[in-house]
């Protein structure tokens, strides 16, 4: 496919503006090339992105400011390709895809909408679209699913979106889970062994560890705390059982 970009700042309707001197056309991947482009009209591509190029620049973003029909793949690099401040209509089809660090449609606007007849792609937790308001496989008043937060721009399936998400502090270390499986348990859970005897655990899982005779007498010999707290920290019944069988003896 083609590639086009264009040469300045300045608007999607000036030919002039484009490699080439011609707009782009059906089948051309469009860059942004580090430029800010004003989506003056609809546009006519196979794709927009603010990836680089071969020979180019990455980043830029297209300014939208109207109801705009967009039939395009839109893929995302280093910035935001499509952008919206106010409340209007973003209709897109094809595939949007956010990179590692942005997403690819911003609708910022309380009353913003983005309608989406294709797909949806995620990247490293980041969302490929944020707005108040997502339409999927809109098609004129129908939609098979509605997305909403209350009027407040926030990026969609995303633990704040969730009730009940529990906090990845919270969740076994390595676990993943959650909206699209984009959260990872960091919680480290002893092993059995590092737990005391009899002590259970983890929905089941018993302790091991005996803590003995000589290990009590050295650790009250060489802490530096009270000896008096060091006992109320130590003596549990099993210990102090230990202990009055070994003065037996």
């Amino acid at each position: 496919m083609p590639d086009k970009w264009p040469l300045a700042n300045g608007n999607w309707s000036n030919a002039a503006n484009w490699n080439g001197g011609t707009k782009p056309v059906a089948g051309d991947d469009v860059f942004a090339d580090g430029r800010t482009i004003a989506m003056d009209e609809d546009p006519v591509c196979a794709s927009i992105r603010t990836t680089q190029r071969s020979g180019g620049t990455t980043g830029g973003v297209f300014n939208v400011t109207a109801n705009r029909n967009i039939p395009a793949n839109i893929i995302a690099g280093s910035s935001t390709v499509i952008s919206a401040t106010t409340a209007i209509i973003v209709n897109v089809t094809g595939t949007v895809t956010a990179s590692a660090t942005s997403v690819a449609i911003s609708s910022t606007n309380a009353n913003g909408q983005v309608y989406l007849n294709g797909n949806m792609v995620n990247n490293n937790g980041k969302m490929a679209i944020f707005a108040p308001i997502v339409w999927l496989d809109k098609n004129n008043t129908t939609s098979a699913a509605f997305f909403t937060s209350g009027g407040v721009a926030r990026t969609l399936y995303s633990e704040d979106t969730f009730p009940n998400m529990p906090a990845e502090a919270d969740t076994r270390f390595n676990t993943v889970y959650g909206p699209g499986n984009s959260l990872t348990g960091t919680c480290v859970m002893p092993v059995a062994a590092n737990v005391r005897n009899g002590v259970t655990y983890d929905n089941g899982t018993v302790g091991t560890a005996l803590f003995t005779t000589s290990q009590f007498i050295t650790e009250l010999s060489s802490s530096t705390t009270p000896v008096a707290v060091r006992m109320q920290n130590l003596c549990t019944p099993m210990i102090l059982g230990e202990l009055m069988e070994a003065f037996k003896k």
